[in-house]
């Protein structure tokens, strides 16, 4: 009996421990760290509108092969890259979309948006094309683009591109040009009755010399047919690339009959009005950058040319004498005169402002000489003469 009441009393004790553990409340939990809230997404950028790229056609009177069309395409090449792709220019040989008579004005007319050429050949729609191309017992070269830069004749070639809806970028100045030829020549008096093709047949004219003016892509033909017996077009260098040093025997100098030969680089003045400012500068410095190599290029460029031929023995060179020239500027003073009385306008601007220049130019250009002009080639040499 007492041992079922002690198992009674175990038994009520445990239960109620049980029942005191199951109703003990539960300890408190470590709060837990608020939640940082997601950052708000920021809906992306929408993409930048891809710069328009500005094509443009570019007739050059130059052909591939010639130096002359490498810097061209370099102009070309130059631009993309300066413009970051912005401003893509398709180059054009000569020919490759009109011929080189019509060039100006088919860029005037937008059948393409860039020419390089000789203002010469629009000469017909105004006169003062022509001076501004070429020059009978002018300057040379380096000394013309000092006036265009310095002289104010910038704005009259501005004027006159500005007449057939173009604008000007560049002008380029050659170096003297070469004469060939199968005659011998000694005197100006020689050339009398013969065929001289040229780019300025104006002086030729007048002192009995049948000068006859032809487009480049004409020239070799007539001299190798017989069809002319002399033909000038460009420097040595320039002369031989056209094939006239392979069919002639004789070069003549010095040149009196285009002096110096100014290209120039236009634009169709409405494609040039159209382009951003930024580009315009680009176009108009990646053009004069190039500008010097066209004279630098063929200037030594002709020196070598011309080493190699005589060295080979296909040419002979033959200066006539200085003495054949001093009548020859008088006439042409005359010229140029008739020229002011007849056209007057932009013709009598030009002539009237390269003269100024002249009058100022030529007592220093005397002055200043290099020291070497009138020496021997041996003299100016010296220890390198061999």
């Amino acid at each position: 009996m007492k041992h079922k009441i002690l198992m009674l009393i175990v038994a009520v004790a445990v239960g109620v421990s049980l029942l005191a553990v199951g109703c003990a409340p539960e300890a408190p939990s470590e709060p837990s760290a608020p939640a940082t809230p997601a950052a708000p997404s920021t809906p992306a950028a929408p993409a930048a509108p891809a710069e328009e790229v500005i094509n443009w056609r570019f007739q050059t009177i130059f052909s591939p092969g010639q130096p002359a069309y490498d810097l061209s395409q370099l102009f070309c090449d130059n631009v993309k890259e300066a413009s970051d792709g912005r401003v893509n220019i398709q180059l054009f040989p000569n020919g490759g979309i009109t011929g080189s008579m019509e060039g100006f004005q088919a860029c005037g007319e937008d059948v393409f948006e860039l020419h390089e050429s000789w203002p010469n050949y629009i000469a017909g729609i105004n006169n003062v094309f022509r001076p501004m191309a070429t020059a009978n017992m002018g300057v040379p070269g380096q000394v013309r683009l000092a006036w265009i830069y310095e002289g104010g004749g910038e704005e009259i070639y501005e004027k006159a591109f500005n007449t057939v809806n173009l604008h000007l970028i560049s002008c380029e100045a050659w170096p003297y040009e070469a004469a060939c030829g199968n005659k011998r020549i000694n005197h100006i008096s020689d050339l009398e009755g013969l065929k001289f093709r040229t780019g300025d047949p104006r002086l030729m004219s007048e002192i009995g010399i049948d000068a006859v003016l032809l487009p480049l892509e004409d020239t070799f033909t007539a001299l190798q047919t017989g069809a002319v017996d002399v033909s000038e077009f460009g420097s040595v260098l320039y002369n031989e690339g056209l094939g006239l040093t392979d069919i002639t025997k004789y070069i003549y100098w010095p040149d009196y009959w285009n002096t110096v030969t100014i290209a120039t680089m236009v634009v169709n003045q409405d494609a040039w009005a159209s382009l951003p400012a930024d580009l315009q500068k680009i176009v108009e410095t990646c053009a004069k950058a190039n500008q010097t190599r066209y004279w630098t290029l063929y200037e030594y460029g002709s020196a070598k040319a011309l080493k190699r031929l005589e060295d080979e023995g296909k040419i002979e060179v033959i200066r006539l004498p200085a003495e054949d020239f001093i009548e020859l500027r008088t006439i042409m003073d005359g010229i140029e005169q008739a020229e002011i009385d007849k056209y007057g306008g932009l013709t009598e601007e030009f002539y009237n402002s390269f003269r100024a220049f002249k009058e100022v130019y030529f007592p220093y250009a005397e002055k200043s000489k290099w020291w070497g002009y009138g020496l021997t080639v041996e003299e100016q040499l010296g220890t390198l003469a061999k």
